[in-house]
């Protein structure tokens, strides 16, 4: 049975997936509430081009609203690698 501390994530046995991914929801949520809207729904900020094809946005043009939704994934996906082994 693996320790449980508030500071450490749910650790990925492969077996316990389930467990693991409930835990995981929670301590997510628990670290940052749009960490863990990002990590249901994905980030990628986007702009259409001229062509109509969409391209990734350079970062030097974010928003703040962009900036923080992205610092929301890297903190989702912090979380989840420190929660999965090798």
């Amino acid at each position: 049975m693996e320790d449980s501390f508030a500071s450490r994530p749910p650790m990925l046995n492969g077996s316990n997936y389930t467990y693991w991914k409930a835990r995981m929801k929670v301590f997510i949520k628990s670290i940052d509430e749009m960490a863990k809207c990002i990590g249901l729904t994905g980030w990628k900020p986007l702009e259409n081009t001229t062509s109509g094809v969409k391209t990734p946005e350079s970062k030097l043009t974010w928003t703040i609203e962009e900036e923080n939704l992205a610092n929301a994934n890297s903190k989702a996906l912090y979380v989840i690698f420190c929660g999965v082994g090798s």
